[in-house]
């Protein structure tokens, strides 16, 4: 069991709305990273990811729950304290990065608040047009400029740039050069933990795979732990270890990468799964269907013999679902919901309004996460009965079919 690095209970953010309602954007979240894992938080836009971001640097303050790293509370905490040991590293870094500030100057202003390399004091380098502000930092390095310079140097070559970048602005640098100066910012202060909220999605697919490539090998160098925050499972796979599903502020799905990627036991994981493009149309997937009303499957017995297992249980409900429109009519456009679109229903499981699956329990009653197997969870009503049911029929909990894959290790996610 790896030492945790970070641990995250029971988080919930509200936002108000006006007219007195609010907006909860995470909903009573639960994760933990340990030292060195890399944690992948997966869902579609708006389903709370970058609000949980900011949840764990404390750049937010939960409306309940609690945050601690490295076994300290992020609550009361000093800001500075709190930097030196988690950065954010945001999507878009032209945005984050000042137009003004040379890449020596901004991460060398990094180093002067913190107070590393040489001591603080780089103040003027906000003042001034953008002709001035390289002279006036490099002025106010007066007797610690060949430490900080040094330093600055150490971290561009830490990222793969080199020194020759110092000197350029945010609007001289490509997408990936610019994203790499804002992952060498973080390192500056040698955090334990980096929350990377979808640092590759601005970015060109060949150099998506560099920024990953240097993200895996700054984790073994540096021993980092990674909160790695995408949309793109293929991402998601290629980095993370273990693997958070989230959907309308609420984890659905929690297991390894493995598990929830190869054997998901949630009808949206399955659905998020579904969407990652194959090359090869002759192996793509048949794509799961978002209908707002499904038909339930047939009771055991009329329908035919229940699958050995929870995920061919799984694939033979969404199957069914397909293949039998309610009322034996094809679904209306107006029926289908957009995967864009998710409105947190009144009560039940908030994904029940697009979940083909769905009956009047999903309907009710919230599911709770359930740990199915060793490690991996699932908030699903129909994933549990499945279990349930097998259980019933044989000794103990059966296995649940997994891919094979005979690989281990990050260099195997290809």
């Amino acid at each position: 069991m790896r030492a945790a690095v970070l641990e995250a209970r029971d988080l919930t953010k509200e936002y108000p709305a006006g007219r007195g309602r609010t907006v909860r954007a995470v909903r009573g979240v639960s994760v933990s990273v340990g030292l060195g894992e890399t944690l992948g938080v997966a869902g579609e836009s708006g389903c709370g990811k970058s609000t949980l971001a900011r949840l764990l640097v404390g750049l937010e303050e939960p409306t309940s729950g609690s945050v601690s790293l490295l076994g300290q509370p992020l609550g009361g905490t000093e800001r500075l304290s709190l930097a030196r040991r988690a950065q954010l590293v945001f999507q878009d870094p032209f945005s984050s990065l000042n137009p003004r500030l040379t890449v020596a100057a901004a991460l060398g202003e990094v180093l002067a608040v913190h107070g590393l390399a040489g001591g603080a004091g780089t103040g003027a380098s906000r003042v001034g047009g953008a002709r001035r502000t390289r002279s006036r930092w490099r002025e106010t390095l007066a007797g610690g400029r060949s430490e900080r310079l040094a330093r600055v140097d150490r971290l561009l070559e830490l990222v793969a740039l080199g020194p020759r970048f110092a000197d350029r602005y945010p609007h001289e640098l490509s997408g990936g050069q610019a994203q790499r100066v804002a992952i060498a910012r973080a390192l500056a202060v040698e955090p334990k933990l980096l929350v990377l909220d979808e640092p590759t999605s601005a970015l060109d697919v060949s150099v998506r795979a560099e920024i990953i490539n240097l993200l895996m090998r700054l984790q073994e160098e540096l021993s980092l732990s990674y909160v790695f925050i995408s949309h793109d499972l293929s991402m998601v796979r290629h980095i993370s270890d273990r693997v958070c599903v989230m959907y309308l502020g609420k984890v659905v799905e929690q297991g390894s990468w493995d598990n929830v990627l190869n054997a998901p036991l949630h009808p949206y994981t399955k659905a998020l799964a579904d969407a990652v493009p194959v090359p090869d149309p002759e192996l793509a997937p048949q794509r799961a269907t978002f209908a707002r009303s499904a038909p339930n499957m047939p009771a055991s017995s009329e329908g035919p013999e229940p699958p050995a297992n929870t995920r061919t249980f799984l694939e033979a409900a969404l199957a069914a679902g397909r293949r039998q429109p309610q009322s034996g009519a094809a679904v209306p456009a107006g029926e289908v919901a957009p995967a864009t679109v998710a409105v947190e229903p009144a009560g039940g499981c908030p994904y029940h309004p697009r979940c083909p699956l769905a009956d009047e329990v999903c309907r009710s009653v919230p599911p709770e996460l359930t740990e199915l197997v060793p490690g991996h969870l699932v908030a699903c009503h129909v994933a549990v009965r499945a279990a349930g049911g097998a259980r019933s029929g044989e000794a103990g909990l059966p296995a649940i079919e997994r891919t094979p894959s005979g690989r281990a290790g990050h260099q195997h996610r290809t």
